[in-house]
């Protein structure tokens, strides 16, 4: 995402990244590398095309340039409208937009057990709420704070959770190689946040 978002972010508002911003997107994308390749040997670039060339790999990069897409929107929002304004529109669009996804899941869950909405379901959906809208309003806090490449690549710190939570609820393999390359990411966000 840092690196997709480079471009659309010096067109679109002027950002240019300078040396220590690249190398800390460069860090970051070298973590990356150690986080998914856990058996780098030769013969692995056919696997990697291969990999590539799964649909569900596939939507993900589609993802990935979405993600960064919208990220520099909402940056330019941000730049043109304010905190408040971006944050508040998130929170209505995103619910406009979620709402006719959601119905009807909800009412044909609700139609087939009735007795799973109590308080546990309500308070785990209400935690959900308040969490989302906490990750974007601190979303829309960094990128009022840095260059949107530079927030993309800090954001991609959460790796480290991400690999100690796999490694502990569903027992993934590779550990010690994710945990290096979650660590390399780690450095290179500190390394865009102390040099911006």
């Amino acid at each position: 995402k840092p690196v997709v978002s480079l471009l659309p972010g010096i067109v679109l508002l002027g950002e240019w990244p300078g040396a220590a911003s690249l190398a800390g997107i460069g860090l970051v994308l070298a973590g990356s590398l150690l986080l998914v390749d856990p058996h780098p040997q030769p013969g692995t670039a056919r696997l990697r095309f291969a990999l590539v060339r799964q649909p569900g790999v596939q939507l993900r990069f589609a993802a990935l340039l979405l993600s960064a897409a919208e990220a520099v929107a909402l940056k330019r929002a941000l730049v043109l409208g304010g905190p408040g304004l971006t944050f508040g529109a998130w929170v209505v669009g995103g619910l406009l937009f979620a709402t006719p996804f959601a119905i009807r899941p909800f009412a044909r869950h609700h139609r087939d057990r009735p007795e799973a909405f109590d308080r546990t379901a309500l308070l785990g959906l209400m935690t959900l709420t308040v969490t989302t809208g906490l990750m974007q309003f601190c979303t829309v806090f960094t990128l009022q704070q840095l260059p949107v490449g530079v927030s993309l690549a800090l954001f991609q710190t959460s790796t480290l959770l991400t690999v100690f939570l796999g490694h502990t609820l569903f027992r993934e393999p590779h550990f010690q190689r994710r945990l290096a390359g979650a660590a390399v990411m780690a450095a290179g966000a500190v390394v865009l946040v102390l040099m911006r």
